[in-house]
């Protein structure tokens, strides 16, 4: 009877379960090599379906036999990324990238746990890479341009941003991101443009409604300020970011504008 090959990995399982059980290991090192490769495969299947403790047990496994499996480091600092725990995510994420310098995605999931970690810089460093490795990506080079701005390198993340946006100009938040690159640089009116074309791109995106109140407000036109920022509201109503910061900004923006007392004073 001729096997087919989805018969074959649990086969292969079922075959080494048996031999360690009698303390003794029949497979040889070809079997064991197709055996690690469908285990990554099988434990990234697991994370896309949450998984992730049985996907972690798949690389764990693999990782037993070659500690230095690519794809199970991969497959563990996503597992670990799943679990906000980017401390324990990042070794393996960086032994992945350092396995597979051209592969965009080992590059974009050190770039991720980098980021998580507080590095930007470095972060920033490796989506540059996933987006070389990859260029019909864009979302590499918007991962880019947000590390950027999270280290102030406002100009550089403007030029990889306007890139992004040549090469997708529907990716999600790509011109609110390209917009605060601007605003920052006082290119005011340009942002402006970034952040209302962000509006009309993705209506969702709450964040270009905060940029434009921004705007708005260093134009001195508080009228339009108060109204950007009342539809940032009303798109995140209960967020930490808008309890701890635009909720008090827009009241801020109200009293300036004589539309409320300031706390403690009369609207008279």
């Amino acid at each position: 009877m001729r096997l087919t090959k989805r018969a074959f990995a649990p086969l292969l399982i079922a075959a080494l379960t048996l031999s360690a059980c009698k303390g003794e290991t029949k497979l040889t090192p070809e079997e064991i090599a197709k055996l690690s490769e469908d285990k990554v495969k099988e434990g990234l299947a697991k994370i896309a379906s949450d998984q992730e403790d049985l996907a972690k047990a798949d690389f764990e496994w693999v990782l037993e036999q070659d500690p230095e499996n690519a794809g199970a480091h991969a497959g563990m600092a996503k597992v670990y990324l799943g679990k906000e725990d980017a401390a324990a995510a990042l070794p393996h994420a960086e032994k992945a990238a350092a396995a597979a310098p051209e592969d965009a995605k080992a590059q974009a999931t050190l770039g991720e746990a980098l980021a998580k970690s507080g590095k930007h810089q470095e972060a920033a460093a490796a989506y540059a890479k996933a987006w070389a490795a990859d260029p019909d990506d864009a979302r590499w080079g918007l991962a880019q341009g947000m590390a950027l701005l999270e280290v102030k390198d406002f100009a550089k993340a403007e030029e990889v941003l306007r890139k992004v946006g040549e090469e997708d100009d529907q990716i999600q938040y790509v011109w609110t991101a390209l917009g605060d690159a601007l605003r920052q640089q006082d290119k005011l009116d340009e942002a402006l443009r970034m952040y209302m074309k962000g509006q009309n791109t993705h209506a969702s995106d709450k964040s270009a409604f905060a940029g434009a109140a921004m705007v708005y407000e260093a134009k001195g036109d508080l009228d339009k300020a108060i109204n950007q920022l009342a539809g940032y509201i009303q798109r995140d109503c209960c967020s930490n970011y808008s309890n701890e910061w635009a909720k008090p900004k827009l009241d801020e923006l109200r009293a300036k504008n004589g539309e409320i007392a300031p706390e403690g004073g009369d609207a008279g």
